[in-house]
């Protein structure tokens, strides 16, 4: 009997244990496809218990005080740490600025690779080179120098025209031609400088010229206090000479006679 109350049980439990299928299925009816970006607003009824099981959570900045809840306070952030490579082009980075008499600051708007390229192709031959770094690299590159006034202006992508030689007219022109690159400033000769100022410098002429005018002004005064100093011994010569010219000329015509008259 317990064998056979044993069995019945277990058929029991597999009836139990069977997978429940439903008798009816829910389907979509409406022809009309779901919009998902702007979904049919709900019924009235339901959209009240939804607004009614809404959770309320609370204010994170309830009970903090008033330095915390204020965004715009700047938070003492922990110091990266850097490593050897970036070390290594923070080092290039200054060194470019530090052998470049004319330096141009860009904003850099996205652009493609033969673009870049072009740029590179049209500034060689010239000694200028365009150097790139993101804003750690800058920082560490300039930070203590006297190109540390030049991080003020590198905010997003910032891209630096450096050239070699002084020349301003050649740099402006090449600009026109980078469609991609927004001028912002311009470092000449350790000395940052606005876009119009550096528009100004371009019409001045060349520092040889203005050097020889320098020198023909400060040469200029003492030539005329030489002038002056020696203006009455040049005076003294010349009528002497003149009174010399005189006696030889009465010599002359001295001799001159008495020889017509012996002969």
């Amino acid at each position: 009997m317990s064998v056979i109350e044993s069995t019945t049980r277990l058929i029991n439990l597999q009836r139990l244990l069977k997978p429940w299928i439903p008798t009816t299925t829910a389907i979509r009816w409406r022809t009309r496809k779901p919009n998902i970006q702007r979904p049919i607003p709900d019924h009235y009824v339901k959209a009240r218990f939804k607004a009614a099981l809404e959770p309320i959570y609370p204010d994170p900045l309830m009970d903090k005080p008033w330095f915390e809840k204020c965004g715009n306070i700047l938070q003492t952030k922990e110091k990266e740490e850097t490593s050897k490579y970036e070390e290594l082009l923070a080092k290039e980075f200054y060194k470019k600025f530090a052998e470049s008499q004319l330096i141009a600051v860009f904003h850099e708007n996205s652009s493609k690779a033969y673009e870049l390229l072009k740029i590179k192709q049209m500034i060689h031959g010239h000694n200028m080179k365009m150097v790139f770094g993101s804003r750690k690299i800058a920082t560490l590159a300039l930070v203590g120098t006297e190109f540390e006034p030049v991080l003020r202006l590198h905010e997003g992508k910032t891209a630096y025209l450096c050239s070699k030689d002084l020349h301003v007219p050649k740099l402006l022109k090449f600009v026109k031609k980078m469609n991609h690159l927004v001028l912002l400033a311009g470092v000449v000769q350790g000395r940052l400088i606005t876009k119009s100022q550096l528009q100004w410098v371009a019409t001045l002429p060349d520092i040889n010229m203005l050097r020889a005018e320098l020198c023909s002004i400060l040469s200029s005064h003492t030539i005329q206090l030489s002038q002056s100093l020696t203006y009455q011994q040049q005076q003294l010569t010349q009528s002497l000479e003149q009174l010399v010219k005189k006696d030889s000329e009465t010599s002359t015509d001295g001799s001159e006679t008495s020889a017509d008259g012996t002969s």
